[in-house]
């Protein structure tokens, strides 16, 4: 019990142990009441609904921010509000190329959530790590934080002179570069990511991945490019 005290009140990235603990739990806990209850059957969403789930997850999202202001004071609240909406200001910007993304691959409007929500969880696990070993580079080699700050500059000079790249999804060096090295099915196979089927080419059973899969790959790709400059 003395080890998990120590482990529980220990820090990490500036804050205890427990803290992050508690914060994956309601992650987590959300994201499986989310995928295993409420959208367990694909299904299209209405606007009620999606207005529905936009008010309840931005009530959750006060609250934890009211507990951390009240609890670990003003400047940390602050901090993460302001957080807060800087994401939701990015989150906008994305909507026009995520509607891009399904279009081109023509996924329906029921297939379109699962895709978007797994998309979030592998940025959210992405970015953990990169936030993680950014930290821990920190705190390690603090002249690395100039390096993060000149690609920060370099990134923000090629947006404002080149644009933000290519509108076009069959152009994208990654669906070019996925559909060369990997079996790629031409339809969509429900809600499926990966399938198995005769190869044309050998008549033998093969892992496909499908057109959902490729989009769940751009979303990931799109929310991944626009946020990185946020990180800093």
């Amino acid at each position: 019990m003395e080890l998990l005290a120590e482990l529980l009140t220990s820090e990490f990235l500036g804050k205890s142990a427990w803290l992050w603990l508690a914060f994956l739990a309601i992650v987590g806990a959300l994201l499986a009441f989310d995928l295993g209850v409420l959208h367990k059957q694909n299904k299209e969403l209405g606007v009620a609904e999606s207005l529905k789930l936009s008010v309840f997850y931005i009530a959750v999202a006060l609250v934890f921010g009211a507990w951390l202001w009240w609890s670990m004071g003003p400047t940390s609240g602050m901090e993460y509000f302001t957080g807060y909406a800087l994401e939701k200001a990015l989150s906008i910007d994305n909507v026009f190329v995520i509607s891009l993304i399904f279009g081109y691959f023509a996924i329906p409007a029921k297939y379109q959530y699962r895709a978007l929500l797994w998309g979030i969880i592998a940025v959210l696990v992405l970015r953990g790590i990169m936030i993680g070993l950014g930290a821990a580079l920190v705190q390690q080699y603090e002249w690395v934080l100039y390096i993060f700050g000149v690609f920060l500059i370099a990134t923000g000079i090629k947006i404002l002179v080149v644009g933000e790249g290519e509108k076009d999804v069959s152009k994208n060096p990654i669906v070019r570069f996925l559909s060369k090295r990997m079996r790629v099915s031409a339809e969509l196979h429900g809600s499926h990511f990966f399938v198995r089927k005769p190869d044309p080419k050998t008549g033998k059973l093969a892992r496909f991945a499908t057109p959902l899969f490729l989009a769940l790959v751009m979303i990931d790709r799109s929310q991944h490019s626009t946020r990185h400059i946020s990180i800093g």
